[in-house]
């Protein structure tokens, strides 16, 4: 029972066993964040909001539960051919 409690509160999957980390992990990570290395590139970013306007007025009618079925439907090809 201590090792399925313990593996609940690890990580969001109980059969993997993950390093948590540590201080330099945490510090290398946060000095990513500051020169910018560990975030998108700014041209990326503009690359993913210029598509997303691109296929904007197919869903701007639609209410969220249609979305989501969108979205759910659309899972499937996504997982078997890929972006």
């Amino acid at each position: 029972m201590t090792s399925a409690f313990h593996g609940s509160i690890a990580g969001a999957y109980p059969e993997r066993d993950e390093p948590r980390p540590n201080l330099l992990d945490r510090f290398i990570s946060a000095a990513e964040y500051v020169t910018g290395r560990g975030v998108a590139s700014r041209g990326r970013l503009a690359r993913i909001v210029t598509a997303a306007k691109r296929h904007e007025h197919s869903v701007a009618g639609l209410t969220l539960a249609e979305i989501n079925a969108r979205a759910e439907a659309l899972r499937p090809r996504l997982r078997r051919e890929g972006f």
